[in-house]
């Protein structure tokens, strides 16, 4: 995901020399909305971090 991000917009969401559980939690942690869905005809969302299941009233 973060590698997508950067790919498309050419920009680092953050610095990414941490360990992979570290960014983890600082990803789902993060003060705005994270969503990530497959390639599906009709895309299904796979991810969604705190921000995003708090907003939709999820767990």
């Amino acid at each position: 995901m973060l590698r997508s991000y950067h790919h498309w917009t050419g920009q680092l969401l953050f610095d990414l020399n941490m360990a992979p559980s570290d960014v983890a939690q600082f990803l789902f942690e993060a003060p705005f909305v994270v969503v990530s869905h497959g390639i599906e005809a009709n895309p299904i969302l796979n991810y969604g971090n705190k921000k995003a299941l708090t907003l939709w009233e999820l767990d």
